[in-house]
């Protein structure tokens, strides 16, 4: 869904991929992409304007059943006017952010880094592994036969892979380690100049035979490249807020380890406007009740 000015302009849009209900539809702002919610071009006066005016394009019909649209957003300046309208909201999850202009690699290193975290990095180095991004077919299938990393991740499929590739070009990178000729780990990650970002998607590794994991070290490795590259931030992904401040699990241990922020990510959700979906909600109701009666 696109916000237009007068003379046709868009000022904001909002991507959304559609999810078939029981009975009706429900439009969902790309859930599994770590740039979804709405974006807004930096002419635009007032946000609460174009989210009343997106909220208001939705119509439902029996062609278009839909019941609802939910927008995810960690941006402040989309989520303070979309609580201040009133929408009903969840925020469970969060994204792990590094800030390279807040917390630089050499305060990443001295405090964050444990001093096994830091052998890690000079174990890798010091039998001259190489870290690179992937770039021919082989490569790509090295990285997919890595055993999978803490969290599934759809990025993972190789025909999602496939698309990634063809539709993102050099926005989308694939960086691998090799030690003694072998892939060890690899993740995959998207670039955006434009918030200065890079998000990183998903990872793949090997068991090796020491006691230094290569999972540091890529992340590490990826954070010298992004900061290399001018990025300010590097986006380690949706987590639980819960799992941040769990000592035990592998996020906290993340966050802890590179210096990491967490963002709250907000998960707002809408109704279409209309007497048609009135009617068709209050429909809806009287259906569930007599299914729960009979």
């Amino acid at each position: 869904m696109a916000y237009r000015d007068g003379e046709g302009n868009i000022l904001a849009v909002c991507p959304f991929i559609g999810k078939v209900g029981k009975r009706f539809l429900h439009l969902d702002s790309l859930p599994d992409s770590p740039m979804a919610g709405l974006l807004v071009d930096t002419n635009l006066k007032s946000i609460s304007e174009a989210i009343e005016s997106l909220r208001k394009s939705v119509k439902f019909s029996p062609i278009h059943p839909v019941a609802a649209f939910h927008i995810k957003a960690h941006r402040q300046e989309i989520v303070r006017p979309m609580i201040s309208l009133g929408f009903p909201y969840k925020s469970d999850y969060g994204l792990l952010l590094a800030d390279l202009r807040e917390v630089p690699l050499e305060h990443i290193w001295g405090n964050g880094f444990g001093k096994h975290d830091r052998q890690a990095v000079k174990y890798y180095d010091q039998r001259g592994s190489g870290f690179r991004f992937a770039s021919s077919e082989s490569d790509f299938a090295d990285y997919l036969a890595l055993e999978e990393g803490p969290t599934w991740n759809p990025h993972d499929r190789p025909d999602f892979l496939s698309r990634m590739r063809l539709n993102l070009g050099d926005r989308l990178k694939v960086a691998v380690v090799t030690i003694e000729g072998r892939m060890v780990a690899g993740l995959i990650a998207i670039s955006d100049p434009g918030s200065s970002t890079v998000h990183l998607a998903t990872m793949r590794y090997s068991p090796v035979r020491n006691i230094h994991s290569p999972v540091t070290y890529v992340n590490w490795k990826m954070i010298e490249w992004a900061l290399d590259q001018g990025f300010r931030f590097v986006d380690f992904g949706v987590w639980l807020a819960a799992h941040s401040v769990d000592t035990t699990h592998f996020a906290y241990k993340l966050k802890r380890r590179f210096e990491l922020s967490f963002i709250p990510r907000y998960e707002f959700n809408l109704r279409p406007s209309g007497m048609a979906y009135s009617v068709a909600r209050s429909i809806n109701r009287l259906v569930q009740r007599t299914e729960k009666e009979g």
